[in-house]
């Protein structure tokens, strides 16, 4: 892996140069079991605050896998597929929700079990 690397809990980071747009990656794997890795470009030259969390296709939280003032660069987050108390997701569709700043992106991702 390029660029800084740190795991906390189940998540793990990995930042690098930054990009000219913002972008959310495609998540490697998609199905997955039972986790899968989210990359996401964060243009610019300061931090930006960022938010990214999982919802189940009702909306309803699942997991804040970041909040917090991130700089410029690709970033990678691994979700290993649990949820805020640590209980194993089912299978299902969940939605990927990146807020960087004002603007929202977001991916649809499949847990298979």
């Amino acid at each position: 892996m390029e660029g800084d690397a740190e795991a906390i809990a189940g998540v793990v980071r990995v930042r690098s140069a930054a990009p000219a747009t913002l972008q959310l990656h495609p998540a490697v794997p998609n199905p997955f079991n039972p986790g899968t890795r989210v990359a996401f470009d964060i243009p610019g030259v300061t931090q930006t605050h960022v938010e990214l969390a999982i919802y189940d296709v009702d909306g309803r939280l699942v997991r804040t896998l970041i909040r917090e003032a991130l700089a410029p660069g690709r970033h990678t987050f691994e979700w290993d597929g649990r949820d805020h108390q640590r209980q194993p997701t089912s299978s299902g569709i969940y939605i990927l929700r990146l807020q960087a700043g004002a603007a929202v992106l977001t991916r649809k991702l499949i847990r298979v079990r």
